[in-house]
């Protein structure tokens, strides 16, 4: 009966053992997509920035100038 016991608690101890593990990796996982959505809202938020940014020089820009910078961009590619 001791045996029977005493390999039931080896079985329960290694069982637990295993879930508290997948628990760790998923915990480590959930905090990395953590962390990933965290970088794409930044993302996000700099894209919004850049865009209004762009939107108001359009507006203010004439076109001739506008045609300069597109020449430039024809020119030199790494300003796009």
């Amino acid at each position: 009966m001791k045996k029977a016991a005493s390999e039931f608690v080896e079985g329960f101890n290694a069982e637990a053992a295993i879930k508290l593990n997948i628990g760790a990796e998923i915990a480590a996982e959930i905090a990395q997509l953590r962390k990933t959505a965290a970088a794409a809202v930044e993302i996000a938020k700099h894209r919004e920035e850049e865009q209004n940014l762009l939107d108001y020089y359009r507006l203010t820009l004439s076109p001739g100038a506008l045609a300069d910078i597109a020449k430039l961009r024809d020119i030199m590619p790494d300003l796009n």
